[in-house]
C-alpha cells in the first residue's frame, strides 16, 4: 500500500477508537439505566455500521491504489525498456550507465577490429616487420614524384634506397618471402613494394603478434590496413602472384574496418559529450 493509503488508514482507526471510547466513558456512568443501556447497544450498532462502512470505504480505496500503483508500475517498466533506463533513477546516475554501455559497446567494436587484423595476419607476417628499421628507405621511396614501374626498375634502386645488401636475406620468409618464392622473376619489385608493406604493416603484426592491443590506437591501424590494401592491389596491377592472399577479402575486410572505426569515434564523441554533461549537472 502506498503511503496515502496508509495515512487513510490509521486516519479511520484513530477515528473509530475515539469515538468507542467516548461512547464507551458515556454510557458506563449510566451502565445502571436500562434505557440508557438499550439506547448504548443502539449506538454501538451504529458505530458498528459506520466502522463498517468505513472499512469498506478502505478497502475500495487501498483497491484503486493498488491498481494506481500497478499501472504506474507498468508504464515505468514500459518506459524503461523504451529508453533505456529508469524514469525514477539520478541523472548521473543514469549518464553513468550510459557511458558504461557505450564503452562495453566500444570494447566489442574494438575486439572485432583485432578478429578481422588476425584473420589478415598473412599479408604482414614476419620477424622482419619489428627487426628492419625501414625509416630510411621508405623516406628515400616516397621522395619520388613517380610510381615506380617495372619496365623502369632501376638494378642499383635498392641500393639508392638504403637498403642492406641481407635485406632480401631478411624477408625470405613471413609474407614477403611467399611473395618473393612465387616471383622469383621479379624480385626486385618485391622488394621495393616490401619497403611499403614492412612500414604500414608493422603496426599491424604487432597486433596479430599480441605485442600489442588495439587500444586508443583504432585510427593509425584503419589508416595502415587501407594503406597495406593499397600496397597490395597494386602489387597485383604490376603482375605479383599474391598467392593464398586474397584481394577481395582483404578489400572486405577493409571496408569493414572502416565501418567499425566510425561507429567506435561516434561513440567516443557520445563519451566524451555525456562526461562534460554529467560534470555540468
Amino acid at each position: 500500500m502506498s503511503s496515502r493509503g496508509s495515512a487513510l488508514s490509521v486516519f479511520l482507526l484513530v477515528l473509530s477508537l475515539i469515538v468507542f471510547a467516548a461512547a464507551s466513558a458515556f454510557f458506563y456512568k449510566s451502565y445502571q439505566n436500562k434505557d440508557l443501556l438499550a439506547e448504548k447497544t443502539e449506538v454501538e450498532n451504529k458505530l458498528k455500521d459506520s466502522l463498517d462502512e468505513a472499512n469498506k470505504q478502505l478497502d475500495e480505496v487501498s483497491e484503486q491504489l493498488k491498481t494506481s500503483e500497478d499501472e504506474k508500475k507498468k508504464a515505468l517498466e514500459l518506459f524503461s525498456q523504451k529508453f533505456g533506463y529508469d524514469y525514477d533513477a539520478d541523472k548521473k546516475e543514469i549518464i553513468n550507465e550510459e557511458i558504461k554501455r557505450i564503452n562495453d559497446e566500444n570494447k566489442e567494436l574494438l575486439d572485432q577490429i583485432k578478429a578481422i587484423i588476425l584473420e589478415n595476419k598473412a599479408c604482414y607476417s614476419g620477424d622482419y616487420f619489428q627487426s628492419i628499421d625501414i625509416k630510411k628507405p621508405f623516406d628515400e621511396l616516397s621522395k619520388l614524384s613517380q610510381g615506380i614501374l617495372p619496365e623502369k626498375l632501376d638494378k642499383n634502386l635498392s641500393t639508392k634506397l638504403g637498403l642492406s645488401s641481407g635485406y632480401e636475406k631478411l624477408i625470405s620468409n613471413g609474407s614477403l618471402g611467399k611473395l618473393l618464392s612465387a616471383n622469383s622473376d621479379k624480385k626486385d619489385l618485391v622488394k621495393i613494394l616490401g619497403i611499403c608493406v614492412i612500414n604500414f604493416g608493422k603496426s599491424l603484426n604487432e597486433v596479430a603478434s599480441d605485442l600489442s592491443d588495439v587500444g586508443s590506437n583504432v585510427e593509425n591501424l584503419s589508416r595502415d590496413f587501407c594503406e597495406t590494401y593499397a600496397i597490395y592491389k597494386l602489387a597485383s596491377e604490376y603482375g605479383i602472384n599474391l598467392g593464398d592472399i586474397s584481394l577481395d577479402r582483404l578489400e572486405n575486410s577493409k571496408n569493414e574496418i572502416l565501418k567499425l572505426r566510425s561507429a567506435y569515434l561516434k561513440n567516443k564523441a557520445i563519451i566524451n559529450f555525456l562526461e562534460d554533461f554529467k560534470n555540468e549537472e
